[in-house]
């Protein structure tokens, strides 16, 4: 692929497509009609067997400023690494095909960054989630002011409540010092996007939050939830690793540091739970028990379950049943939530 600008731009929008004709179209305009243009928008698409590549081929014979790059097999991770390594702007900011970007948010929160000699940036996030058969969609937008932090141990003290905000999920809408991207991408191949963003946490010093337009993310929960055995193994990895991260900046021996660590393990483990007992599969209901009784044993949970006994109404009807590792009593519990959510009914955590 050879860049058709000599100019390296301020910023680059990364996007790695499979199969994303019905959505990409959105997303890439959202990029080349910000009125911010010093900035270039590197597709990679990978082995896509829809009209993706023709939708790609014909916005970079249009502009410029779009790099596009057809790769051979359908491998993710392998479109990550290869965007990431052709991106050739001072940031990077990596765009989920199915989101999209707010009028105006690089050309309000590009010179912020550069104002404060950020090396990340987190924009306002705007969450559109569509559910069920019928579409129906539930809107959230975060809420913080704009705020930068000078020093790694400052900003090391507002991970955990940007961590609560689900702002640190994974890496997409942020904007992120391209050595600071690059110096994890060179010698990592990933899909895993929380190891992305731990990656960038362990290296940043200088970040911000940017009350503003808005980074707009679109979820679609499929109206049959599918069993997934790997969500726990995953979801407790990734619990480690922040763990480890955490206990690295010192914070092992303060519990109010590293309460958001157990707060969001124990979400995921009721999210786990939610999926072996009512995700849809031929695994029998003894072997879903079985499983949920598991992840109750795991000392993770039960450690996780202990930090967060002050603040168990946050749980609903699950906290009760985890903290006996009644397993029996939190597939129950599961059902009758999955029941007052497809009727409305506020019992507790919501969780897909």
């Amino acid at each position: 692929m050879a860049h058709r600008e000599s100019k390296r731009p301020l910023v680059s929008v990364v996007m790695v497509l499979h199969n994303d004709a019905d959505t990409a179209v959105r997303a890439i305009e959202s990029v080349l009609n910000q009125s911010f243009e010093d900035l270039e928008l590197v597709i990679a698409d990978c082995a896509s067997s829809d009209r993706t590549p023709s939708i790609c081929e014909r916005f970079h014979d249009r502009d410029i400023r779009v790099e596009y790059i057809h790769l051979d097999a359908d491998n993710l991770a392998v479109g990550n690494h290869t965007a990431l390594c052709a991106a050739r702007g001072s940031y990077v900011m990596m765009l989920r095909p199915g989101d999209w970007l707010g009028g105006g948010l690089l050309y309000d929160v590009m010179p912020f960054m550069r104002a404060n000699d950020l090396q990340l940036a987190i924009p306002t996030q705007s969450f559109d989630v569509y559910s069920g058969r019928n579409h129906e969609r539930s809107s959230s937008v975060t809420t913080f002011n704009t705020m930068t932090w000078k020093t790694a141990a400052d900003f090391h003290h507002a991970v955990g409540e940007l961590l609560m905000l689900g702002v640190l999920d994974d890496p997409f809408g942020m904007v992120i010092d391209a050595d600071v991207m690059r110096s994890f991408v060179l010698s990592h191949m990933s899909e895993k996007p929380l190891d992305v963003v731990i990656a960038c946490l362990e290296r940043v010093e200088r970040a911000g939050v940017f009350a503003g337009p808005s980074y707009h993310v679109t979820r679609q929960v499929p109206a049959a939830l599918s069993f997934d055995p790997d969500r726990y193994p995953s979801c407790e990895r990734e619990h480690t690793e922040l763990l480890d991260l955490f206990r690295s900046w010192g914070f092992d021996l303060d519990a109010e540091e590293m309460e958001p660590v157990y707060r969001r393990y124990l979400f995921d483990v009721i999210s786990c739970i939610d999926n072996a007992c009512i995700g849809h599969s031929s695994v029998s209901s003894v072997e879903r028990t079985q499983r949920v009784q598991d992840m109750l044993d795991d000392e993770a949970t039960q450690r996780a379950v202990q930090r967060m006994s002050h603040a168990a109404r946050e749980f609903g009807c699950m906290y009760k049943p985890m903290a006996k590792k009644n397993a029996a009593a939190c597939c129950m519990g599961s059902r009758l939530r999955e029941v007052a959510r497809i009727s409305h009914i506020p019992l507790g955590p919501i969780v897909r």
